[in-house]
């Protein structure tokens, strides 16, 4: 059965959701992306139906998101509150009602990078806890790891420079964006 990380959101009935979560995590630059786009390909192939989300991607909250982080001043207790509200209205909105007429979600990451982010950057653990309590546990979730080495490689040859907050420049781990981007 069905089961959230702590509490169910209100209207949700667990038992009406017949689809399947499936995550896929890893560092930028991984290969996410590449693999989510051949496993949708397949299953759809296959006939099951698919819907696709991931970080930053609720029509709420994606793109205020996106420009409070040019700012390059965000708190990180205010970048949890943005990616856990991106979250909730893509569960909300998107997640429950594809699970609800039983498609397949690929959660192009999930709760696990954000909460990791935060819990690096100092946040509370009980309180990032409860915040995403509400998550739905997945059926099953896949994590692409690659060395780090090739993920510096990668990330370089993806972008023109590194990102500001992808390499921890935050949190003032080193005054080199590559030697940040190691560390964090």
């Amino acid at each position: 059965m069905r089961q959230t990380y702590g509490v169910v959101p209100p209207g949700i009935n667990l038992e009406n959701l017949s689809g399947r979560l499936i995550v896929i995590e890893g560092a930028d630059s991984a290969g996410r992306s590449t693999q989510i786009k051949l496993l949708a390909e397949s299953l759809e192939h296959k006939g099951y139906a698919c819907v696709q989300t991931g970080l930053k991607r609720s029509s709420l909250i994606a793109e205020e998101l996106e420009e409070a982080k040019q700012g390059n001043v965000l708190s990180p207790r205010t970048l949890t509150l943005f990616y856990a509200t991106d979250f909730a209205d893509q569960l909300e909105n998107t997640i429950v009602p594809a699970l609800q007429s039983g498609f397949i979600v690929i959660a192009d990451r999930y709760i696990y990078t954000p909460m990791a982010r935060d819990l690096v950057r100092g946040v509370d653990p009980e309180w990032l806890r409860s915040i995403y309590s509400i998550a739905l546990v997945p059926d099953a979730v896949f994590y692409l790891s690659v060395s780090l080495s090739n993920l510096m490689e990668r990330a370089l040859i993806g972008a023109d420079r590194l990102n500001y907050w992808e390499s921890g420049m935050d949190m003032g781990l080193s005054r080199d964006w590559h030697e940040s981007f190691m560390r964090y």
